[in-house]
Parts: structure tokens; sequence; C-alpha cells
């Protein structure tokens, strides 16, 4: 039919991003004859540029509307909606699977959550769980690779190695829901509002860490990886060459002490060093790092738009 053109003009073709990866047939004439385009999380520039957060909240109003569906909700509403909407999202993506495969990816989302972020501690959490019958990588290498390439995981390589990289799951609010459920048994028990919140706000830092590194990302084209020593929130490379790193301290009161760690960890690389914060008046004192807080954010990618 399609290759007939008995179509409209505007036509889409909609598949299951798990059947697509699994099919045989990736070398389709039908690859020619239309534009694939992945319809993944919102990015956090367009959220930024559509939005203009003028505060703390509201940036982080900005994290939660990553997944589309919740945009102009209130975060509460979305954390109860979770317990439902995520089991729902990955269910329908996974339908087609064996039950062993489901547990499986089930598992491997859990132990990310549970801040498992190398392939062997994954193996090892799915060995503790008992669904995996050893603690060996290659047990379920082949489930993290398939659940990076349908956008259920994110893989951060590591700078200067050229073997190993962290895992993470692409949105705060499916890390929120698989960390809720492999610490608190989210999904197994009915955990209150009140709790959620507080189990929200603790996270927050953490998805602040991962929204500024992808929006810095986006407005100067670099590649995101992770310094692990010392531990760098941000650090984004042109090639080989770190160009930027940085830190987010995401709170209500930065003490000079805090400032001058921060300066002591990023003082060891040669390139440029911003320090984000929600805004200026945080700061308990005076430092060379370029400073970043919302109202920069907004006008430089007005900027760079």
């Amino acid at each position: 039919l399609i290759q007939s053109g008995e179509f409209p003009e505007n036509f889409l073709l909609i598949t299951s991003t798990l059947h697509y990866y699994l099919s045989s047939n990736l070398r389709s004439p039908l690859l020619g004859m239309v534009l694939e385009k992945k319809v993944g999380l919102i990015s956090p520039k367009d959220l930024v540029k559509t939005l203009k957060p003028k505060n703390k909240r509201e940036m982080e109003l900005c994290f939660f509307y990553q997944e589309p569906v919740f945009i102009g909700r209130r975060i509460e509403e979305g954390l109860i909606a979770a317990e439902g909407f995520i089991p729902l999202l990955v269910g329908e993506i996974l339908k087609e699977e064996e039950i062993a495969v489901t547990k499986r990816i089930e598992g491997v989302l859990e132990a990310v959550g549970n801040g498992e972020n190398t392939v062997t501690e994954i193996a090892g959490y799915l060995h503790s769980k008992g669904i995996i019958p050893a603690p060996s990588a290659h047990l379920i290498s082949k489930y993290v690779y398939l659940l990076e390439k349908i956008g259920l995981l994110e893989k951060i390589d590591i700078f200067k190695k050229k073997k190993g990289a962290l895992r993470r799951l692409p949105s705060p609010l499916l890390d929120f829901y698989y960390f809720c459920k492999a610490k608190y048994g989210l999904g197994e028990v009915q955990l209150p509002l009140e709790f959620l919140k507080k189990v929200w706000e603790r996270k927050v830092p953490q998805y602040a860490e991962w929204f500024f590194e992808k929006l810095f990302s986006e407005i100067f084209g670099l590649k995101p990886v992770k310094i692990l020593k010392p531990e760098i929130d941000i650090a984004l490379l042109r090639g080989r060459r770190l160009e930027i790193v940085g830190e987010v301290k995401w709170k209500d009161r930065v003490s000079k002490k805090e400032l001058l760690e921060v300066e002591e960890r990023l003082s060891k690389f040669d390139c440029k060093k911003i320090l984000v914060v929600p805004e200026k008046g945080v700061l308990e004192g005076e430092t060379d790092l370029e400073i970043w807080d919302v109202e920069r954010i907004v006008e430089e990618i007005g900027k760079n738009s």
C-alpha cells in the first residue's frame, strides 16, 4: 500500500520500539521512503526555552516535565500516578516478550534505580534477587544493551577509560519509581503521598545534576562523560578534549566552605569551570567560578536559540 503511493502526504508510521529493534528486517526499502524519528523525552533546552522558569521551584518543574504526559500537572500528581504509569509504560514495551525476559529486564531497571550503575553491579543485584543463576555480566549484558537502544537506559562513558561505562535511568520519574520499588517496595505496598514527597525532595539534587548536564551538552554541543576521581557532577567533551567541568549546588544556601571545596575539585582541570545554583544570592562568599543560575540559564538559552 505504501509503495503504491496510496496514502496521505502527511503519513505517520508508529511502531513499538522493542519490536523495531528486535526485527531482522531493518534493511526494508521502507526505510528509504520515510524519515525515521525517535520519540523520546522532551529536551531540557526546549523545556527551559518554552517555560522560561523564574525561580528554583519553576526550574524543578522542568526536571519533572521531561516526561511529556505530565506537562501542566503538579509534581504531587505525578508521584501518585507514577505507580500506575511507569509499569504500564514499560509493560507496553515488553508485552510481546517472554516472562523470563521481562523479569530480567525489569530487574535491570530496578537495579539501576537502586544505584547499581555498572553491568557487574547490575548482575550482582539480579543474582541476589534470584533472577539469574550467577552474578555474571554476560547473563544480562544483552538486556542492558537493548534497554539502551530503546531509550529506557542511558549509557555514560567514564572519562579516559576505553572500557566500562555507567548506566542510569533517563527520566527523573522513571528513576524515582524504580528507586522506590527497590528501596521501599512501591508496587507491593501503598506508600503515603507525604512520604513520596520527602523521597522526591531528597532525590531532586541528583535530578538537577542530570538535567543540567544534558542542558549544557545541548547548549554547547558537547558529549557528557563521568569523572570519578575526583567525582564531578558535570563533565563535557569535544572529541577527546575536556571542555567544561561543573558542579551543581541545588540548594538554598551554599557556604563559603562548600565553595572552597568546589573550587578545589574543579581546579584540577584546565577548562571552563561552571557552578550551577538556583540564584546567586544563595552563595555565602566570592568565587572565580562561572556562575549559572536560573536567570542566566534562561537568558543564555534565549541567545543560543
